[in-house]
Parts: structure tokens; sequence; C-alpha cells
């Protein structure tokens, strides 16, 4: 709610877009739960995993982007078109937040009028679904104290080059997932201690 009612121009919300990072700690938290589960009674089996994503995400998905793209083939210019359907092709392959960094600022006036841009996080988040399985296999190998210890490190990495990426290209920083990773690590890091 903080989020729409940030872009709604609410001024009490005015930071409301931290909404964003308490949605990657707590996917973070779902999806590393779920993956410990799995993997403790030996269930775990990337198809399915990817396919109980795919189920879950693509339905509402795709009526977003048919949806919006009815509308903006009938309100965007064709300059605005063009910028639309790279979005589009980018949401479809989850790299929406490379295509959003190339193209805007999440915080200037022309993102009001790019339908898809919300789609950024959706593809932060499935970029580390691709990565977090093999991590968790790997740790998996040895004791929790050693997933935990690699999850620190990479939360201590991804915060230390953030913050140094924030002073040089708030945009990267904003968009892409090594400098947001480490908020699903934090989300990660409490499924451990669950």
């Amino acid at each position: 709610l903080s989020v729409i009612f940030y872009h709604a121009g609410f001024q009490l919300f005015s930071g409301g877009y931290v909404g964003v990072d308490v949605f990657f700690v707590i996917s973070g938290f779902l999806i590393t739960h779920i993956l410990l589960e799995e993997q403790a009674d030996a269930s775990f089996r990337y198809v399915s995993f990817y396919e109980r994503r795919a189920r879950r995400i693509l339905p509402a998905l795709l009526v977003v982007l048919i949806a919006s793209s009815v509308l903006a083939y009938n309100y965007l210019s064709p300059q605005d078109l063009r910028l639309f359907s790279k979005n589009l092709l980018g949401a479809n392959i989850f790299i929406a937040n490379i295509i959003s960094y190339q193209q805007t600022n999440y915080f200037d006036a022309a993102s009001e009028i790019k339908p898809l841009l919300h789609l950024w996080s959706l593809s932060i988040e499935e970029q580390y679904y691709l990565l977090l399985p093999p991590l968790l296999l790997l740790c998996g190998k040895r004791t929790n104290k050693t997933a935990i210890a690699a999850i620190l490190a990479l939360i201590f990495i991804g915060v230390a080059f953030s913050e140094k990426t924030i002073y040089t290209n708030q945009r990267a920083a904003f968009f892409f997932l090594q400098y947001r990773a480490w908020e699903l690590l934090v989300g990660s890091l409490a499924a451990f201690m669950a």
C-alpha cells in the first residue's frame, strides 16, 4: 500500500517506495523457507520449483501485459510505443529492470507514462530465484552454519557495493540485482533462523 500511496502522490507516503524493499525481504524469506523445507525432505526439483513460480506469476503477468499492450497501442505516441515494446520484451524474459535502467529514472515525470515500469522489481525477484537454489544446494551439502556464514558475507558485500554505487550511479543501485540482492538475502537469512 505504501508504494501505491506514494505513486498516488500522497505527501504522507513520500518514502512509500520503501515498500519494495520490504517486499524483497519478505520474498527472500518465503522462497528460502520453501526451498529449505524441500531440501530437508529431499523433494527439491528445479523443474517443479520453476513450474510453481510460472503458475503463480504468469497468469497475472499475462493479464497485465495484454491489457497494457492494448492500451499502449491505442494511447501512446509512436515513439513511446517503441519504448513500450522494449519494456514488453524485457518483462517477458525478466530483464525489465535492465530495460528500465536504460530508459528512465524511476522517479522522473516520464515514468508516469510507462505502464510496465513496475515490473523491474519482479525481474529482480526472478533473477534472484535463478541464483538462490544453486547457492542453497551448494551450502546444503555442508551445515546451516556454512550457509548462514555465506549469506552474511553476501549481505555485507551487497550492502557495501550498494552504498558505494548510490554515490556513483543511483539508477544502477536502484535497478540492478547485484545492488538489491542483499535485501532478498536478509529474508533468506531470516528463513534460516526461523
